[in-house]
């Protein structure tokens, strides 16, 4: 076969490329970013805690990466995988029920040992279970992400990316600026994880409705 030179294609290539490595750099900022916020309101010690906590729920992610990343290589190649809203609903919720389990055996292994993963993750084994629904929201908002990028839509996974971390800031600062007790703010973060994953489910799946590229 003759060689030809389709610009069009390579600059569709190009564009995937930049926005999908634009959105693996937004993650990874707005994962972090929202420790700079509280530290900026709620100071060190405030803020030590909340870091402690969100790393715990980001070991509960490790096991919804490796399956996100086997779902992403079949929706490439059948996106309708996911068509069915029963399927969906089924993923979310095995998804949902994975992270909670697993931050509720964290919360039981340190309740029974608690310098078990080190003096400083001892002083916030008490709080495990007050922010027992935010590895779920969080994990699956993770796989709203991966879905978008499964189907094309790198584009709309960098605006939803932006507005995650917006929202995330300003309801945790919010928060913190009511009061820096942990016993106060540790609750409320289910609800801010909530308002994430509710922003989150309506972008996506409205993203998803829309024909362009590997759409479902």
């Amino acid at each position: 076969m003759r060689l030809r030179w389709r610009p069009e294609l390579y600059l569709r290539r190009w564009a995937d490329s930049v926005s999908v490595a634009g959105a693996e750099v937004l993650f990874y900022v707005q994962s972090e970013f929202d420790k700079i916020a509280v530290l900026a309101i709620g100071g060190p010690e405030v803020s030590g805690i909340y870091a402690i906590i969100m790393r715990l729920a980001d070991l509960t992610a490790l096991p919804v990466r490796s399956f996100n990343m086997l779902l992403v290589q079949k929706i490439m190649r059948t996106p309708e995988t996911i068509g069915s809203w029963k399927l969906r609903i089924t993923i979310e919720a095995l998804i949902a029920a994975v992270s909670c389990a697993a931050i509720t055996a964290m919360a039981v292994y340190l309740r029974i040992i608690p310098n078990g993963l080190g003096n400083n993750v001892a002083q916030v084994a008490p709080w495990l279970l007050a922010v027992l629904l935010v590895p779920p929201f969080r994990n699956l908002v993770e796989y709203h992400s991966e879905l978008l990028y499964a189907t094309g839509h790198t584009i709309r996974r960098i605006f939803n990316l932006i507005i995650a971390g917006i929202l995330k800031v300003a309801l945790l600062a919010a928060v913190m600026k009511t009061s820096t007790d942990v016993t106060h703010w540790a609750p409320l973060l289910n609800g801010v994880y909530l308002a994430l994953y509710a922003a989150s489910l309506l972008l996506t799946y409205s993203a998803l409705r829309r024909q362009m590229g590997r759409v479902i």
